[in-house]
């Protein structure tokens, strides 16, 4: 899933090879298997996914390890399947630091859920967000969200 959300990025930005992209809630390291064409850093929180990416040789930070990175670090996330989850607000307005002016952030959403409320957290930290249209549903209901 992480390569419909990277091709999107990959269509509609210029990607260059100094971006720092992140894998927000990477899991066991799927994103690992793409051709990624900068420099990509994986944020999981859970013990035991991460140190699956981890095998797969993978940057994967923990949560200490990704509150210790400067603000507007990122020019990129992608987070497949994982705001639908409950992430709470302190999460939204940690990554929402991380993200550079202009940023982007794309994310899906399992049939939608939380995708009102996720949208609604990253309104309030200063970001635009529309829905995808056109993209298979069979992939969630996929949000871009540009920070201002």
């Amino acid at each position: 899933m992480s390569n419909v959300l990277y091709n999107h990025l990959k269509n509609s930005c210029k990607i260059i090879s100094s971006a720092n992209l992140l894998d927000f809630g990477c899991g066991t390291g799927l994103s690992g298997e793409i051709g990624w064409e900068c420099n990509l850093v994986c944020y999981e929180p859970i013990e035991n996914m991460r140190k699956q990416a981890l095998e797969k040789g993978l940057k994967v930070l923990d949560y200490l390890e990704f509150c210790a990175l400067p603000n507007n670090y990122f020019d990129y996330v992608i987070s497949s399947y994982v705001f639908h989850m409950g992430i709470n607000e302190k999460h939204i307005d940690l990554l929402a630091n991380k993200v550079k002016t202009g940023g982007i952030v794309i994310a899906n959403f399992y049939k939608g859920i939380n995708s009102e409320y996720i949208t609604k957290l990253f309104i309030e930290n200063g970001f635009c967000a529309k829905e995808l249209k056109g993209c298979e549903k069979r992939f969630g209901y996929i949000y871009e969200y540009r920070k201002k």
